[in-house]
């Protein structure tokens, strides 16, 4: 791994050297501006790094929206409605989240910093920001909310975008306010000296011909030599406007190249300010809340709770806690609420179908038995599923007779095998179509349709229909088996769709952990919930996954793998009641899709599940679950992808460092199992940090990751990961589980996984999947039984 102090060191024992050997200047000058630059921290520093993210945490958190908490709406029960009103302490989300939190000093310089740069970035800027960001450190936390993560994740990789160019602005609030070796010596300087006088001091140094010389030799060698004196350059830079606010910084630099310094791009006049320099850092997600949010992440929710019946409200009233309901409150509940979930992905009623006999149809005049046309031939339509609109937009290709809710697949016509307006949302909806690729679909796309491929020349955006207007998919005969195609559009173009709904014969494995708990807990949705579409995502969303995994698990080891009943692939009438869709039983597969799909996967995958926090454990376990990459950007094939890591824990000097390599495969991958156990060695413990991830093939950086490693969090808990490039753009996820283990337990979990077998992992999927169907019919039960 790279020694980037030492690069560093080379870099600045030259800087210091002819600095203190320029006597055209007083002692005093040449003093101060040694320290300053023996101060500037080396790339991946943890210090520097952690003042960073405390900076942007402090300015996020106090400029969050501060909107009424929303208490939880009322909800009906055997002939009665339950209602409640908030009874806490804060008058809104931000006092709740963060409360007392103001701007900080660095916080306050960073802001008007960054105000500078571009005046948009105002307090509702930051506020607009602070919204996916604290939702994102929701959805790390694992509290069992169901959010558009397709929504999310494009706001954020948005938002991050435009305030790169600010990135440099925020790195020179914390080099003068918050990073406290650089800070001191600059108070020490600016009131020491006359700044003019170091300015022309370090003018005359860097464009001295010698140390351009080793500037360039230090630049041609590349790799982390490279990568350390880009740092040391831009941090020249920064130290330049740091002496001088209004001093001619890209004046410097272009006398440094038209002497013959090596610039980089990056580095050069203006691309040094204006964010084209971003490597360094990395993307704003929920990592950087995270720790200052966990306090209300995982509090309750102090509600007073009224039951009224047809009679009126029953005497008294009582005070309840609602589990993690700050949260819901935040996400779903309040006016907050910007990725609160859609029901299942479909067609609007005027999306014309083509039929069998060449004739097109309403999809929603179509009833079950009708014949339409695939790509197979003439299908007869066995089930119609007809959620509610909810006020979704619907959206038109190439202003043909098709109007698709965002996460509705079309197919394409190579690789990536389908497209959709919320590619990460289809990912969330049907992850079987993970392996294929998910691409975006916008304009200059190729689709599939019928006798021909098409171009995509538009996307048009119809806007909140009617809360209960319906929306509609078809699932036709023996499409599982099949892998059908069938099409919608017209008059000039019928382009080819698929069902959205899972492939139950991709994972036989995970398939079979669904159906045990749809088996053991269907019934009971029928016969109590209401409104599956809003009630069963809230029910088996907060189940603690981890805990029932655990449970599952153990019993599968003790028993040797004695494997539960598997049940069969149930038939379209499984969803049907009285001859018309069930919604019970196709939004409880759908949610439980959604819930297990991926976790099943993981867990049975090699059956190895810590047991909760371990203090004592003196070694950190690294779980690497898969890596879901877009549609856009396949992992290449053959040669190894090295996955580059390294921990800034709290008052540490320098960044702990590991590379794990990955082996090539033969062909691209939008999806990478890996399920490999790293031991990572000795971690110290922390109170703060985070681990910054980096995936590259050979000299090729596929993108970056970050998350919170603050010692409260390593529990073992899987948790998704966006991965980003250099722009801020998303380029994937990164399923990955940290935990404080022993030598002992990381020994165990080695030789567990070395003997595991599919016996095993059905074993396990199944038991898990009773567990989570068992949990959800009590649950049930106890929220809207009788």
């Amino acid at each position: 791994m790279a020694d980037y102090p030492s690069l560093q060191s080379e870099l600045v024992n030259d800087l210091t050297n002819r600095i203190d050997a320029n006597k055209q200047y007083n002692d005093n000058t040449r003093r101060l501006l040694i320290i300053l630059v023996e101060a500037l921290p080396a790339y991946s520093n943890s210090g520097v790094m952690e003042a960073m993210y405390a900076t942007l945490a402090n300015i996020l958190g106090a400029c969050l929206h501060n909107n009424k908490i929303i208490q939880q709406p009322s909800e009906p029960s055997a002939g009665c409605t339950a209602a409640y009103e908030y009874s806490g302490p804060y008058n809104g989300y931000q006092d709740a989240f963060f409360n007392g939190v103001v701007l900080s000093k660095a916080g306050r310089t960073a802001f008007d910093m960054v105000y500078a740069v571009n005046n948009d970035f105002n307090t509702n800027w930051w506020g607009n920001f602070a919204v996916p960001v604290l939702t994102d450190a929701i959805l790390k936390s694992g509290v069992g909310i169901v959010l558009d993560e397709s929504k999310l994740t494009d706001d954020l990789s948005n938002i991050n975008s435009s305030y790169f160019q600010a990135l440099a602005a925020t790195y020179l609030a914390v080099y003068q306010t918050a990073y406290s070796p650089t800070a001191n010596a600059w108070t020490n300087l600016m009131n020491g000296c006359n700044p003019n006088d170091a300015w022309n001091l370090l003018l005359d140094i860097i464009a001295d011909p010698g140390f351009i010389t080793n500037i360039n030799v230090s630049i041609t060698k590349g790799g982390d030599n490279g990568t350390a004196t880009t740092w040391f350059l831009f941090n020249l830079w920064i130290t330049f406007r740091s002496l001088l606010a209004a001093g001619d910084v890209n004046g410097v630099i272009s006398q440094c190249m038209n002497k013959g310094m090596q610039v980089p791009y990056v580095v050069q006049p203006y691309n040094w300010w204006n964010g084209r320099y971003t490597t360094w850092f990395g993307m704003i997600t929920g990592t950087v809340l995270q720790p200052s949010a966990a306090e209300i992440i995982s509090a309750g929710f102090p509600q007073k709770e009224t039951v009224y019946c047809f009679m009126g409200p029953i005497t008294g009233s009582i005070y309840v806690s609602e589990p993690n309901g700050y949260c819901k409150s935040l996400c779903l509940w309040g006016s907050l609420n910007w990725y609160k979930p859609s029901s299942g992905s479909c067609f609007g009623k005027d999306t014309m179908v083509l039929m069998a006999d060449g004739s097109a149809g309403p999809i929603s005049g179509i009833v079950i038995g009708d014949q339409v046309q695939t790509n197979l031939g003439p299908r007869k339509v066995v089930l119609i599923e007809t959620p509610a609109r909810n006020g979704r937009p619907l959206y038109q290709v190439n202003d043909q007779a098709l109007f698709a809710t965002d996460a509705h697949p079309f197919r394409g016509t190579g690789s990536p095998a389908h497209y959709s307006i919320a590619p990460w949302s289809t990912a969330h909806y049907v992850p079987t179509l993970i392996a294929g690729g998910i691409g975006k679909l916008t304009r200059g796309v190729q689709l599939s349709a019928h006798q021909s491929d098409v171009a995509v020349a538009s996307v048009t955006s119809h806007e909140a229909g009617k809360k209960e207007e319906l929306v509609y998919d078809l699932i036709l005969e023996n499409w599982e088996k099949d892998q059908l195609t069938w099409y919608v559009g017209g008059p000039d173009t019928y382009f080819c769709t698929v069902s959205e709904t899972s492939d139950p014969r991709y994972d036989i494995r995970t398939t079979a952990g669904i159906l045990a708990a749809m088996n053991v807990a269907v019934d009971a949705s029928r016969n109590f919930v209401q409104a599956p579409a809003t009630q069963l995502p809230a029910i088996v969303y907060s189940m603690p996954l981890e805990a029932l995994h655990h449970r599952a698990l153990r019993r599968v080891k003790t028993s040797g793998g004695k494997v539960l009943r598997r049940l069969p692939i149930p038939g379209p009438e499984y969803y049907l009641r009285d001859g018309k869709w069930d919604p019970h039983a196709s939004i409880m597969e759908q949610v439980l899709v959604q819930r297990l799909g991926l976790a099943l996967r993981r867990e049975s995958a090699g059956g190895w599940r810590p047991a909760g926090y371990h203090p004592q454990g003196e070694r950190l376990a690294l779980m690497l679950h898969d890596i879901i990459v877009a549609g856009e950007h396949p992992l290449p094939a053959e040669q190894p992808i090295a996955l580059h890591l390294s921990w800034h824990q709290q008052y540490a000097q320098c960044a702990q460092q590991q590379t794990l390599l990955l082996p090539g495969t033969t062909a691209k991958q939008y999806f990478r199992e890996v399920d490999r156990l790293f031991d990572i060695g000795y971690l110290p413990p922390a109170s703060k940090g985070f681990m910054h991830g980096r995936l590259q093939v050979a000299d090729t950086v596929i993108g970056a990751f970050t998350c919170a490693t603050d010692e409260a969090l390593l529990k073992g808990q899987t948790i998704s990961h966006i991965i980003h490039d250099e722009t801020g753009q998303v380029r994937g996820r990164i399923a990955i589980s940290l935990s404080r283990c022993s030598s002992d337990e990381i020994y165990k979990a080695r030789f567990l996984a070395e003997n595991w077998t599919d016996q095993l992992g059905m074993a396990a999927s199944i038991a898990i999947g009773y567990q989570v169907g068992t949990t959800i019919a009590s649950r049930i039960q106890q929220e809207y039984g009788y």
